[in-house]
């Protein structure tokens, strides 16, 4: 959508006053722009330190346990999102069963979502997001290393 008219920006832009305000602003606009980016290093540095900090908990169960816990899980977001048609059961692939308990623990049982909601708006957000998921899934694969051994094995396409 363009929202000027380009004759007029283009003959504003070629006008005397306009060319000497560019050549006279030129070096303190790009000091403010290098400032800018800056304190945006800055900012997003912050961020990677904070979540670098976070304590990251995920609590223990017996993997039964978990896993039908995770399939509960599973089977109320589905009814949650209308899809009747799918449910899991405990008895699903070891890859699947994997995925699910791997999304529960990081949705309901860590605070990440919490923490990805507080990066709401600040520089640095998408990579804060993709490390935050990545401590988060390191955790759990620590506590429990079936997770791990099912998402990466290449065997099972689930």
């Amino acid at each position: 959508m363009q929202l000027f008219n380009l004759d007029r920006v283009e003959k504003a832009e070629a006008s005397k006053e306009f060319i000497e305000w560019s050549n006279r602003t030129a070096k303190p606009r790009k000091k403010l722009s290098d400032l800018a980016k800056q304190r945006a290093d800055m900012k997003r540095e912050e961020l990677i330190v904070f979540i670098n900090s976070l304590n990251i908990n995920v609590p223990v169960m017996k993997l039964e346990k978990l896993i039908k816990k995770a399939v509960e899980h599973y089977n109320d977001l589905q009814v949650e999102r209308g899809n009747y048609d799918k449910e899991a059961t405990i008895n699903d692939s070891p890859k699947f069963l994997a995925r699910i308990s791997a999304n529960m623990l990081r949705h309901e049982f860590s605070d990440y979502d919490d923490e990805l909601d507080k990066m709401f708006g600040k520089v640095g957000r998408s990579e804060g997001a993709v490390l935050l998921r990545e401590r988060v899934m390191n955790k759990i694969f620590e506590v429990y290393p079936w997770i791990d051994q099912q998402l990466n094995d290449d065997d099972d396409d689930d």
